[in-house]
């Protein structure tokens, strides 16, 4: 049906994607989420109570708010320079698929810019989520007190909050060290640049030499 035509579009491309960056088992695998979760995990004290009755003005979700959207504009600067880097010598052997049948350099370099990109988004929208706190919400509008005050009800809002908080400090940590995996995509690109110039000198050299 054309009215799910986009949405399948949009599938393609992230399906697209991760394929290229590797998938979970790049993930799970990952230095920078090893680093985010032991980092979670430290600050647990400023985040595991956010929200609370006995603590409810303040909220980990205040500092994604504020950075998040600086580190966003970043990320396309990163993209911006990653595209318009080179000569198109350069850029087209960077394009160029391995014999071995994996992507080429220059979409997995790509590949780490958009997961950086998607994680960001991802911690954005779940603090704005999380900020607006909509199962209390619910519980405020549907006014059922004695549900509310139910000792499992009271479990549930405690453990699963913090569940929640975990996973959405997680995925802030995360944005933020991803901004050293995308440091160092520059660097590598930076690099195989320069190589590709001094190649380019010599040849040309050598080349002056025999004439």
């Amino acid at each position: 049906m054309s009215f799910f035509r986009p949405y399948r579009s949009v599938y393609d491309k992230l399906a697209s994607y991760w394929a290229v960056y590797g998938g979970l088992k790049a993930v799970i695998a990952s230095p920078y989420a090893h680093m985010s979760l032991i980092i979670t995990i430290i600050t647990w004290p400023s985040w595991h109570k956010s929200g609370l009755p006995d603590n409810p003005s303040v909220g980990w979700w205040d500092a994604p708010l504020s950075i998040l959207p600086n580190m966003l504009g970043f990320t396309l600067g990163g993209v911006a320079i990653l595209t318009a880097w080179g000569d198109s010598s350069f850029i087209s052997a960077l394009r160029r698929k391995p014999k071995s049948g994996r992507p080429s350099p220059f979409s997995q370099i790509l590949s780490t810019f958009v997961h950086f990109l998607l994680v960001q988004v991802s911690a954005l929208l779940y603090a704005i989520l999380a900020k607006s706190r909509p199962i209390s919400g619910i519980l405020t509008i549907v006014n059922i007190e004695s549900f509310s005050k139910n000792s499992l009800t009271i479990f549930l809002r405690k453990y699963l909050g913090e569940l929640f908080w975990f996973v959405g400090n997680f995925l802030f940590i995360y944005s933020i060290t991803l901004a050293a995996a995308a440091v160092l995509g520059i660097f590598w690109f930076a690099s195989w640049s320069e190589k590709a110039e001094q190649r380019k000198a010599t040849t040309a050299s050598a080349d002056s030499k025999d004439g």
